[in-house]
């Protein structure tokens, strides 16, 4: 679905990706994903910013129109330059199109994410798992216990305050997570304010406080067997895990979260993806979403 009030239909349809190709103006076609950028950069759009309650304000709206000379020709309207003076700490005065991916452990939101970042132009990547609480004070066999995959265990108040932040123009210091340790390290990493903001995480739809944020929602959609396969060879990989200690914890509470708060928030999500399909398919499609939901609708001029 298009727009935001259709997001409740997204859920009930057929993931894209299985096709090869994206739907626009009536034909089914391949774009390369930078032809997809260059449009979305060059779009003649201005976006209304969410309100203080987190509601949106309104719609894309078109820049309004060039005056006409006597001849016929159009003449140049100059740009009006900013006149509100930049808040105390702000980097610059920048509101990011955020881009939410949610979907199961295993269904490709990193690598999705971290293809669509290199297309857009100047994108910076929020992982959600770098938002996990820190519990200083638990032992390392309590915190081996802790269900990861609950939405209790993401400071999801630090991560709302972060990109309000950023929507007013200033810089965020996210934290960083050691999967090792299961703790918060002492570094940080700044996050600017960009054109784009993409946040990634297996619960990026789940807060009605974050979803308010969002300009573009997307769901990757996974089988079990290939979503474990996936995690399986990642924690080996990243995370010093057996397979063996990835599968009891992907039956006692990765794929049963999934099942309860995670599957469900597809139905608020403006495309949903095969998980499955080629990347640069999924990647194709998402662009092509993006692209949507940045620019209005074509209105037909009055006879």
């Amino acid at each position: 679905a298009a727009g935001r009030g259709a997001r409740g239909r997204a859920g009930r349809g057929r993931p894209i990706g299985t096709g090869g190709g994206f739907r626009r103006g009536g034909r089914l076609g391949h774009r390369r994903d930078s032809i997809l950028a260059d449009e979305i950069s060059g779009s003649d759009v201005a976006w209304n910013a969410p309100r203080s309650d987190g509601q949106r304000t309104g719609r894309a709206t078109p820049r309004a129109a060039q005056p006409v000379t006597a001849s016929g020709n159009r003449r140049a309207r100059p740009v009006a330059k900013a006149t509100r003076a930049a808040a105390p700490g702000a980097f610059r005065m920048a509101r990011p199109h955020l881009i939410a991916i949610a979907g199961a452990s295993g269904s490709g939101k990193t690598t999705l994410a971290a293809r669509a970042a290199a297309t857009l132009p100047d994108c910076a990547v929020l992982p959600l798992d770098a938002y996990y609480r820190d519990r200083p004070h638990a032992s390392a066999a309590e915190r081996d216990a802790i269900n990861y995959d609950a939405p209790d265990a993401i400071d999801d108040a630090l991560l709302e305050t972060h990109l309000r932040e950023l929507l007013a123009g200033r810089s965020a210091e996210r934290p960083t997570y050691d999967f090792r340790t299961r703790r918060r390290t002492s570094s940080t990493r700044t996050i600017r304010p960009g054109r784009y903001l993409l946040v990634e995480g297996i619960l990026a739809l789940h807060w009605p406080g974050l979803r308010a944020l969002w300009g573009t929602a997307a769901f990757l959609h996974v089988d079990e067997a290939t979503a474990l396969a996936r995690r399986t060879a990642r924690d080996a990989r990243l995370r010093a895990r057996s397979p063996g200690s990835v599968r009891r914890q992907w039956e006692a509470t990765v794929w049963p979260m999934y099942r309860r708060y995670v599957e469900r928030t597809r139905r608020f999500a403006d495309v949903i993806l095969d998980g499955a399909a080629p990347l640069e398919t999924s990647a194709a499609a998402l662009l092509a979403q993006v692209r949507r939901r940045r620019e209005p609708p074509c209105q037909e001029s009055a006879p």
